[in-house]
């Protein structure tokens, strides 16, 4: 069989050069994915650092 080149049927997924709808959906998906743990971490250390200020308010109200 050698020289010999199969067809094959591309499904859902495009050829070469062509628009795919399911690789600009994992595109989307990974880029929300990658924006929703930027924002948990920023809400995060917000919130540490916030605690970490009343802290010490609270302690220096203490010593007065």
């Amino acid at each position: 069989m050698k020289g010999i080149v199969a067809q094959s049927e591309e499904g859902g997924g495009g050829g070469k050069g062509e628009f795919s709808l399911v690789a600009w959906l994992i595109r989307f998906a990974m880029l929300a994915a990658a924006l929703a743990l930027v924002v948990v971490g920023y809400l995060h250390e917000r919130r540490r650092h916030n605690s970490i200020n009343n802290e010490k308010k609270s302690n220096t109200n203490i010593d007065k």
